[in-house]
């Protein structure tokens, strides 16, 4: 699992990257194992799933990104 919390303006923004619990034992061919979500802030409930934990990775990092240039520029407002 990885975690990226950012305090803004008082409430916590978090980016979540874990395997995707709905997935279950069952795998299938169609099944996609990993998922990243954001919590909180005008992104939030955002999702990305991807096939591999590197690939995971990757979208967390874009989800974390993209979070910090959305609270970015709602600060120039």
């Amino acid at each position: 699992m990885a975690v990226t919390a950012i305090d803004y303006c008082g409430r916590v923004l978090t980016v979540v990257s874990q395997s995707d619990v709905a997935c279950g034992s069952t795998q299938t061919t169609d099944v996609i194992p990993f998922m990243t979500i954001m919590f909180g802030g005008p992104l939030g409930q955002m999702t990305w799933k991807a096939d591999t934990w590197a690939n995971s990775l990757r979208n967390h990092e874009t989800a974390v990104r993209k979070l910090i240039e959305s609270i970015s520029s709602a600060g120039r407002d």
